[in-house]
């Protein structure tokens, strides 16, 4: 293990690493099972860098650590499932360092990464990630056990000494991992609130749910029109397997007992889902009866109805357009179908359970 190699491939990345390991000097703590970041800054298990195959897996290493450090992730945990949180940080660095760096991964670590999620900011992957709760045996690649007590004041005072050191370009660089975060926020519909460096992210995780949920892929779909590659150059004319966007249907409660403040945070909600996120569907305006179905785009603001409540005829009708994914706005007084929908239900805190579906209590 040469320290010096392991450096001077971190400064060929980025001089931003340098400045990281200035004011975060790795230290030995075999207390520590692989590398992690604690109260005493970064730390690593001898044994553990020793084991990995090259100098250019252990340089990933610390740079996944830097990562943790200028993405702000013990900071932005803010409460939330430890074990969750830290798989979706960890996915997202492991996805910067090969992407935004040139990284390649270190074998039989089991490390976790998926291309799939590159487009979500950490807090929204991490509400997909409890969402399905579907980790199976997934573990990170470091120790994160010190997270929870690592924002001490002189750990708050590193970060300030690091921000200090950096000079306009590597600001430059911080910014545009900044912006990018904040694009991946802006992109699901959500608000974003300060961090301890300057980074905006998210405070509503219900919001950044139901962003998650709008924007969500269908499962892969067979298609003639572009034939499978690999086949095809071996003379077999089969189809390809290819993502398409989910046709999503928005059914918004417009009966009298929704009228007022409740209506118009229905109709702010929507718009601003369908104004940030590129979506296809169906708004549905119904009460009693379906009075109103429009594209997504043609959306306005202005509500169909003002009667009684039933939601049969919305998920009807939006079931018979071929909709995956049904989003409901509504206070759930009215008349439920007698069998089961896939249905997520979009409701003030107060309303009570429906018989079926999910239940997101936003309002």
């Amino acid at each position: 293990m040469d320290w010096d190699n392991i450096e001077k491939i971190l400064l060929h990345k980025s001089t931003v690493f340098s400045k990281i390991l200035a004011v975060f000097p790795p230290r030995q703590d075999n207390r520590c099972p692989t590398a992690g970041v604690g109260p005493g800054g970064m730390m690593y298990n001898k044994a553990f860098l020793e084991s990995l195959a090259s100098d250019e897996d252990r340089a990933f290493i610390i740079a996944h650590e830097c990562e943790h450090i200028i993405s702000s992730h013990i900071e932005r945990c803010r409460g939330r499932d430890p074990f969750y949180w830290n798989v979706a940080a960890d996915y997202n660095v492991n996805l910067t360092l090969v992407k935004e760096f040139g990284f390649r991964l270190p074998k039989d670590l089991g490390v976790l990464y998926n291309e799939d999620y590159a487009p979500y900011s950490t807090e929204t992957l991490y509400e997909r990630l409890m969402q399905d709760k579907n980790t199976g045996n997934q573990t990170t690649l470091d120790d994160h056990s010190q997270w929870s007590v690592a924002q001490t004041e002189s750990y708050k005072e590193a970060i300030k000494k690091l921000v200090a050191s950096l000079d306009e370009t590597e600001k430059s660089f911080v910014k545009e991992a900044i912006q990018k975060e904040n694009k991946a926020t802006r992109a699901h519909g959500l608000k974003p609130g300060d961090s301890e460096m300057g980074y905006q992210i998210t405070k509503r995780e219900n919001s950044a749910l139901l962003a998650s949920l709008i924007l969500d892929k269908s499962e892969r779909e067979t298609t003639w029109r572009q034939p499978n590659r690999r086949l095809y150059s071996h003379g077999v004319y089969l189809p390809s397997r290819q993502r398409e966007k989910a046709k999503i249907a928005i059914c918004i409660d417009t009966s009298g007992s929704t009228k007022g403040p409740l209506a118009k945070q229905f109709v702010d909600t929507v718009a601003g889902l369908i104004r940030s996120n590129d979506v296809v569907g169906y708004v549905i305006h119904a009460d009693s009866a379906v009075h109103k179905v429009q594209p997504m785009k043609e959306f306005d603001g202005t509500l169909y109805g003002g009667g009684g409540t039933s939601f049969i005829p919305a998920i009807t009708k939006a079931e018979s357009m071929g909709c995956r994914r049904i989003l409901y706005f509504t206070d759930l007084e009215g008349t439920f179908p007698s069998t089961s929908h896939n249905v997520i239900w979009i409701v003030p805190k107060d309303a009570g359970d429906p018989p079926f579906g999910r239940k997101i209590a936003l309002f």
